[in-house]
């Protein structure tokens, strides 16, 4: 699959001069990550943030799909970077209705908040959804 690019991504702004669009590292690789030096920052960085969005609708769960991305999700929750053991992690299903999930820290089983009016969403538990 071909992901066409403008030519404007061809010139070298900082030389004034054609640029070559292999050698920037946005356009080749999924993912870029521009670490700040710390005079850059004003307080540490926010911790890593993790939302999985599982649709779980009658179709979903039919063909299988639920079963899938949580045996997914399950499998490989523990390869989530968290070197400073700030990472946080969000689990959210979606039909009709948002239905978040809280496990407080020393607890084994979730709790399923259900958010109905999908016109005005909010968060029904604020601190403890991460």
């Amino acid at each position: 699959m071909a992901n066409e690019v403008p030519q404007l991504f061809d010139w070298d702004q900082v030389h004034n001069q054609p640029g070559d669009r292999w050698a920037r590292a946005e356009l080749n690789h999924s993912v870029v990550e521009f670490v700040a030096p710390t005079e850059y920052m004003v307080r540490p960085p926010q911790p890593a943030v993790y939302v999985f969005l599982i649709d779980v609708s009658h179709t979903a769960v039919q063909s299988g799909m639920v079963a899938t991305a949580t045996r997914a999700l399950l499998e490989n929750l523990d390869r989530i970077p968290d070197e400073d053991d700030r990472t946080k992690v969000a689990i959210i299903c979606y039909d009709v209705s948002l239905y978040f999930f809280s496990i407080p820290p020393g607890e084994s089983e979730p709790t399923m908040l259900v958010v109905s009016d999908i016109e005005d969403v909010f968060l029904p538990k604020p601190t403890d959804l991460l």
